[in-house]
Formats: C-alpha cells, structure tokens, sequence
C-alpha cells in the first residue's frame, strides 16, 4: 500500500482521514507483530491484506466521478475562460446601451452567466466623467420619474422603521415591472437590487440573542401581509393569528417560507458578490438576486463564483490591486451619470447606499 496518503482535490476530509488512518494501521502492524512467532506473522499478514483492500477501495470511490467533481471541472474550465478576456476595455455608453436592449434569448444560462461575469469585470468607461452616460440615457431612456421618486421615499420612510418592520417593509416592496419600457425595467432593476442589498446586509447583520425568534417573526409577518392573506390576519388578535398560522395556515406558510427563505439566501450571494464587483452590478440587469436561485442558474455557478472570488486578476496597470478595483471608480462614475439622468433623487439615493456600504474595492478605489 503506497505510503502517501496525498491524493486528489476531490477527495473528501471524511475519505482522506481513513486513508491516513489505514496507512497508520499498517505501519502499526510492521512495528508491533512479534515476527518470531508463526501465528504472529499469519494475523499480521491478514491484517495487512485486509488494511489494503480498504485503503484501495477507498482511493478509488474517491477518484470516482461524482456531480460535485464534474460541476468542479466544468466552472474551472469556464473561470479560464472568463479570465482570458476579463481585461477586454471598459464599456462605452455606446456598448453599454445595446447590452441592455440585447435579447439573450437562445443562450444556455453557462453562457449567460460568463457573459455577465465578463461584463462586471471589464466595468464602464467613466474616463470622460459622468456627461456621456447622461447624454445618452436623455436621448434614449427617458421616463416619467413620479413612479420613481414614490418609491424613493417609500424605501427612505422603511428604513427608519423598527427592524422586524423594516425587514417585512422591505420584502414587500420588491416588485416586478412588468411594462415593456427598457428605463422602467432598468430603474426597478437598480431599486430591487438596493432594496434587497439593505435586506440581506441587515439579515446577516442580526445575530446573537433573539434573532433567531426575530427572523422567524419576520417569516410570518411577512406570510401574513400577503396580498392574498392580509385581509383575513389584520383582523386578528394575536392570540387568533398563533391558532390560524398552527391550525389552518400551517402547510401554505412551510411551502411558501421555504420558497422565500431561498431568495433570502440568494440576496446574501448578491452582497457577497456585490462587495467584490461593485456598483457595475447596478449597471447591468442580468445581475439580480433571481439570477442566483438555484433553477436560475447553472448547477456549477455557485463553485464558479467561489473560485473566481478567490482567484480575482490584477489590473494590468497596477499588479497591486485587482482588476475589478482599478475600474471601480470610473463604474461608479458611469452610475451615477446614468441615475442622475432618471433623476436627481435616485442618483442621490444610490449613493447614498454605496456610501453606506463601503466595500474593500469601494475604499481602494475612491482613496485621495
């Protein structure tokens, strides 16, 4: 039996502890028997036999190919990919623009996904400042912005709202907009990604004594103030709602709690991205929270991002930073350029929340 126990990286720490186990068993046995004695040598020689075939059987299962190993090469063949062309310039307005009016339909979500990821590392050209992206968002993308400056105030009143409130105020101001507008679509896409960014920074933020009874209150409340269930619970006591939500509601709020409990999950992979990429993220409607629910995604996507979060490339003109910093600033620029186009408000809105939320690359990248 071979004396190293090193094997591959698909090999689990249950597996690699038995092999080390195994191996420490044999030379137990080489140091141990009493090799004078017959019978002695006979159980040893046994043993030793029987030591192998464990450890060869258990090298082997673990050089079988499972989904995690195949998921794990497929998002290491995409990440070389991604990098080969994570330096390509900045976006234009110009290019910009036709991303966002481009029809991705046909392409598998692999495709899709690279494609973002590759659009968030190259950022946007805000090397002209912010005039640019204004002039082509009021040539292209004006809107009405009542609607806009409405739920502007509506979030900025949640926001000072006791935190069990805030977290059901919040859940319910996600909304999908549904008219055909490329600027409503764009504008609703930069609100539901802040408002839930504020969900997911506070969700993670509550810890420690209570908020385990916190976050389950927030579930029922949120389940309570369904459209399709707010009237009947807003005329109950508590006492009624505890009987109702344990007697009649029990089934409809375990299947839609765990639904919802899976979008919450996927907001704190938007912020853990988000800390990484930046306000680019805003500037581009692929990246929202559904796009990282499990069915929405491809099945190695959540290893793709874990290796490209620890494998980040340098900017080509600075090895000591990243190359996601380096551009940071001019994404920032191109943002708000964009927003203050829609409205004054809504660009002030957003950057109050970057400011709020400094990221690493934020602070590297908006340094004197």
């Amino acid at each position: 039996m071979p004396k190293d126990t090193q094997t591959s990286q698909a090999l689990t720490a249950e597996q690699k502890k038995l092999l080390d186990g195994l191996a420490a068993a044999e030379k137990y046995l080489d140091n141990h028997a009493d090799k004078s004695s017959p019978s002695s040598r006979e159980f040893t020689q046994r043993a030793k036999a029987h030591v192998s075939v464990m450890y060869d059987r258990t090298k082997a299962k673990s050089q079988k190919s499972t989904p995690h190993n195949k998921s794990l090469k497929k998002a290491e063949t995409r990440l070389g990919s991604i990098l080969h062309q994570a330096s390509l310039p900045p976006f234009t307005p110009e290019a910009w623009l036709d991303n966002l009016e481009a029809s991705h339909a046909g392409s598998t979500h692999a495709e899709r996904e690279d494609a973002a990821i590759i659009r968030a590392f190259r950022g946007c050209d805000g090397s002209d400042g912010q005039s640019p992206w204004r002039e082509i968002v009021a040539a292209k993308l004006l809107m009405n912005s009542t609607d806009l400056k409405n739920r502007i105030n509506t979030n900025r009143a949640h926001s000072i709202l006791p935190i069990e409130e805030r977290f059901t105020a919040w859940q319910n101001s996600i909304t999908s907009d549904t008219r055909s507008s490329m600027a409503h679509k764009f504008s609703n896409h930069v609100l539901n990604q802040i408002i839930c960014a504020k969900f997911a920074y506070e969700w993670e933020e509550l810890d420690g004594p209570g908020s385990k009874t916190a976050k389950g209150e927030f579930y029922e409340k949120a389940y309570q103030d369904l459209p399709e269930t707010r009237q009947f619970f807003a005329s109950l006591d508590k006492a009624q709602k505890t009987f109702e939500m344990a007697n009649n509601h029990e089934e409809e709020y375990t299947k839609w709690r765990r639904a919802t409990e899976v979008h919450v999950t996927a907001r704190k992979r938007w912020i853990d991205f988000y800390e990484s990429f930046g306000p680019v993220l805003l500037m581009d409607p692929y990246w929202s929270v559904d796009a990282l629910i499990p069915g929405h995604c491809s099945r190695e996507f959540p290893i793709l991002i874990k290796l490209l979060l620890d494998s980040m490339p340098c900017d080509p003109d600075d090895e000591n930073t990243t190359l996601v910093k380096g551009r940071y600033r001019d994404s920032w620029k191109a943002l708000m350029g964009v927003l203050t186009a829609f409205d004054t408000d809504f660009a002030l809105f957003v950057n109050e929340f970057l400011r709020q939320r400094r990221t690493t690359a934020y602070v590297a990248a908006t340094k004197a």
